[in-house]
């Protein structure tokens, strides 16, 4: 659901669909099992509020004609989950600095003067952009804004390791090999 005013609020559940994330849950840890959300949305969403409740939260985007065969993949340990994200997930979207500013019921100064008293706008056609360089991880990390998930966040079950490394001069240059 998208929070009244703001056309591009991060979806919040709907009641029915986080009792659906308890209820599940509940379940299976009831039966010692685990529990992993998929989310096959485009964009981000509320997940502060439920976040702590599976075990895991695999985030497969939308992934596709074969979004089943890869989170499948992914969740049979086939391959490394090691995507990072591209966007940073708000605890809520008030917490945006944009949202201060987006078009829906919000205020703005009523003159040019940056002193002038606000006054409340209910319209669409006018967005005053505030935030300077201050956009996406730019302001929470800037100003200590607390998040759900960080731009960059991403686990990986792989664990690396090189060994062996040489390098070995050759004419015109070197040859590394690890």
């Amino acid at each position: 659901k998208i929070l009244p005013g703001k056309a591009d609020a991060a979806p919040a559940l709907t009641a029915e669909e986080k009792a659906l994330i308890d209820n599940v849950a509940a379940a299976f840890h009831a039966a010692g099992k685990k529990v992993v959300v998929v989310l096959n949305v485009g964009g981000v969403i509320e997940t502060a509020s439920w976040k702590n409740t599976p075990d895991a939260i695999l985030l497969a985007w939308q992934c596709g004609q074969e979004g089943g065969n890869t989170v499948a993949d992914v969740l049979a340990g086939k391959v490394n989950p090691s995507g990072k994200l591209a966007m940073t997930f708000a605890n809520t979207y008030e917490s945006i600095k944009s949202s201060e500013n987006f078009p829906g019921n919000y205020t703005r100064p009523a003159a040019t003067d940056p002193n002038a008293p606000k006054v409340a706008v209910e319209n669409v056609d006018y967005t005053n952009y505030e935030e300077d360089i201050y956009v996406g991880y730019r302001y929470f990390d800037t100003f200590g804004v607390d998040v759900s998930y960080p731009f960059g966040y991403g686990l990986s079950y792989t664990t690396f390791a090189y060994d062996e490394a040489s390098v070995k001069a050759v004419k015109g240059g070197y040859e590394v090999a690890v």
